[in-house]
């Protein structure tokens, strides 16, 4: 089954989405990825939250992304492919944490969270997040993502 974990008191939640033969089970979880004769399908969200934004991202071998946080967007990435150093800080307790991420893993980031991410392996992600993109909510804040 899916492997869970949270840091920063639930405030960043990376799971790694299992790798499902077919047909799947009742039970299986709803964030999952099938594996189909005609390549994988990856379940990212099948409930009642919407999507209001949605992104792709090329992810460019060297190359650092965010270097921000938000005050009120709560958005999940999702790594295709490639993989990618995320750095977090959350800026309420000062806590610190460094994840590495591989396809088929997804992080949600919670409002006040600085985060960036470092390429490390180029590939495709995707960001979605249930609100809008409000340029005014994306402020700086430089990480040193190791």
């Amino acid at each position: 089954m899916s492997q869970e974990f949270s840091h920063l008191s639930g405030k960043l939640r990376h799971q790694i989405l299992p790798l499902l033969p077919i047909p799947t089970a009742p039970d299986a979880p709803l964030r999952r990825r099938v594996a189909l004769p005609q390549g994988e399908l990856a379940q990212l969200l099948n409930g009642p939250e919407p999507i209001r934004y949605l992104a792709t991202l090329e992810l460019l071998a060297g190359t650092v992304r965010g270097n921000h946080y938000h005050l009120a967007k709560r958005e999940t990435v999702y790594v295709l492919s490639g993989a990618l150093r995320l750095t977090a800080l959350d800026l309420d307790t000062g806590e610190r944490v460094v994840l590495d991420l591989a396809a088929g893993h997804a992080v949600f980031i919670a409002p006040r969270i600085a985060h960036a991410l470092r390429v490390t392996a180029p590939g495709w992600g995707i960001e979605f997040a249930p609100d809008p993109l409000d340029p005014a909510d994306t402020l700086r804040h430089a990480l040193d993502p190791t």
